[in-house]
């Protein structure tokens, strides 16, 4: 008997999440916008960005970028893994419980601070394509969120 081929499938949501990230990671320090207070990237990796509040520019900016990057990568692969049954039923269920708090909690602080961010005299296109960025990235989440809630609920089925 020939086995059956595995195909290998491309993990299309971290790839994206991450790629969404260094997006946003390269905005807020090619164009020196300050990564702390209102700006999405502070909002969007937490709890590693409380390391840029004190000051948020130079060498402190590239770490929090690459934690958050991986953060966000293993986001999107709680997703995909759950999408495509390659996680356990009881990782999609953890998968299910926390990424919704994770995206709602950055989805919170990123809407508090959009209004005090547009009211400022700085405030330009490059602000803007900042939080679409940030909006794409927590949608992702959601996304990723949602697959687990279907895995959980065993409603993918097992292959």
């Amino acid at each position: 008997m020939i086995p059956a081929k595995k195909h290998f499938r491309v993990p299309w949501l971290p790839i994206v999440l991450s790629a969404i990230h260094i997006g946003l990671l390269v905005m807020t320090f090619s164009f020196e916008k300050t990564a702390s207070g209102g700006n999405p990237f502070f909002c969007v990796d937490l709890p590693w960005s409380i390391a840029l509040f004190p000051e948020g520019h130079g060498s402190r900016i590239l770490l929090v970028g690459i934690l958050a990057t991986a953060q966000w990568y293993f986001i999107g692969y709680i997703g995909w893994s759950s999408r495509s049954c390659r996680m356990s039923r009881e990782g999609s269920v953890v998968g299910a419980f926390f990424l919704p708090l994770i995206c709602a909690f950055d989805s919170h602080a990123m809407l508090s601070q959009f209004g005090l961010i547009v009211r400022e005299p700085t405030f330009s296109a490059v602000d803007v394509v900042i939080y679409i960025l940030a909006v794409a990235l927590v949608f992702g989440g959601f996304l990723s969120a949602a697959y687990a809630w279907i895995a959980a609920l065993g409603l993918y089925g097992r292959r």
